[in-house]
């Protein structure tokens, strides 16, 4: 069995460590495997972290790799939790739709295509 979208926050690396320990034991016990491949590490910025050793932080014997931003459920977080590339990439996917369908009803009345558009790009937000 694999563990899927599984989320740890801690505050501090001392716990994180502690939390990713306690998640290798449980996996070993109740035969879950963790990919370590597809897991990250985030640490959400700081001023006092500037000038803080980051340790490694292992799961499985394997070292997870730090990243500065992370796709999760659809949406991109970053480590100083700005939305600006969440905000930048709903634009692009809304932009897209909305000439997606001038291109395939360009016939069709004003109305028509203000209710085409609420119905498939309005709801992009919400994603």
């Amino acid at each position: 069995m694999y563990a899927d979208d599984l989320v740890l926050m801690a505050p501090s690396s001392m716990v994180l460590t502690m939390l990713l320990s306690m998640c290798s034991e449980y996996g070993t016990e109740h035969d879950i495997k963790y990919n370590s491949t597809k897991s990250n590490v985030m640490i959400f910025s700081c001023k006092k972290l500037k000038d803080i050793h980051i340790p490694n932080f292992l799961l499985n014997g394997e070292t997870l790799p730090r990243v500065i931003k992370y796709k999760y459920l659809g949406h991109i977080i970053t480590e100083d939790l700005c939305d600006n590339d969440d905000i930048s990439r709903q634009y692009k996917r809304i932009y897209a739709q909305g000439n997606a369908l001038i291109r395939k009803f360009y016939m069709c009345t004003e109305s028509v295509k203000c209710t085409l558009f609420k119905s498939y790009c309005i709801s992009l937000y919400t994603c």
